[in-house]
């Protein structure tokens, strides 16, 4: 058993709310100074601010707060609740993309450049 940590301001205190089936990705919730937030961990990252992993993904959360995470078997899917900009109490979901798609996304992008520039230079 290991600590999970906490993340920076308000009380020392963190909940795991939910772990992938194979226990290398936890999900939870952290107090901060402006109450508590979602947090996802891994033994890699170790705890970060889930809304922060999922706005570097892409992921417009602009006046979204994040809580009570939970996470599919496979790590790939993420549930809760939080508040919306609107201020209401609203569910929401997130879909992670495989590390390998990203990947290949990229790759495609960077070969897809390059054959333009050959393009243009011919």
């Amino acid at each position: 058993m290991i600590g999970l940590g906490d993340l920076p301001g308000g009380d020392f205190a963190s909940y795991a709310s939910g772990i992938s089936g194979n226990g290398s990705t936890i999900v939870g919730t952290s107090v901060v100074a402006t109450g508590s937030e979602a947090f996802i961990w891994d033994a890699t990252n170790g705890m970060r601010e889930l809304d922060v992993v999922l706005t570097a993904l892409g992921l417009d959360l602009t006046g979204w707060t994040l809580r009570t995470p939970h996470i599919s078997h496979d790590g790939l899917t993420i549930v809760g609740y939080g508040i919306n900009p609107s201020g209401n109490e609203e569910a929401w979901i997130a879909v992670i993309p495989e590390p390998g798609t990203a990947l290949l996304v990229g790759c495609g992008l960077v070969g897809l450049a390059m054959k333009r520039r050959r393009t243009r230079e011919a």
